[in-house]
């Protein structure tokens, strides 16, 4: 993501916002993902298993939509610390080719413990809801 946003000239900007959108998207597919399993989950288990699972799918649940609140309440501001992790991200100019069958070539040795990025991080803090 970093290395899109860091090649992207003058619509870095706009990339950043694509890529935030784009990880909206893969969150409400999960949140639909999950709705869809419990409803098949229910049809072929018993009332015990169930309340044992529902316990677990409802921490998914939760943790998914605090993650899409986090992405909504706080886009501007993950978008500005993309842009800034992808300006010191250090460019590798060596040209990079790869054909079919050959090895997988290693990526670059590039160390950015600054811009590590945690779920838990995103996610709006359990103090501040209602």
């Amino acid at each position: 993501m970093l290395a899109i946003i860091h090649s992207g000239g003058s619509l870095k900007v706009t990339f950043a916002r694509y890529i935030i959108t784009y990880l909206k998207k893969l969150c409400t597919r999960q949140l639909k993902h999950y709705d869809t399993e419990a409803k098949s989950f229910g049809q072929w288990t018993t009332i015990g298993r169930l309340r044992q699972a529902s316990g677990y799918r409802h921490t998914q649940w939760t943790t998914q939509k605090r993650l899409m609140k986090g992405f909504v309440t706080h886009r501007e501001a993950l978008g500005d610390y993309l842009l800034y992790c992808a300006s010191i991200r250090t460019a590798d100019t060596s040209p990079w080719k790869w054909t079919p069958r050959d090895s997988i070539p290693e990526g670059p040795k590039v160390s950015q413990p600054e811009c590590a990025i945690l779920i838990e991080d995103l996610c709006i803090p359990t103090v501040w809801r209602f």
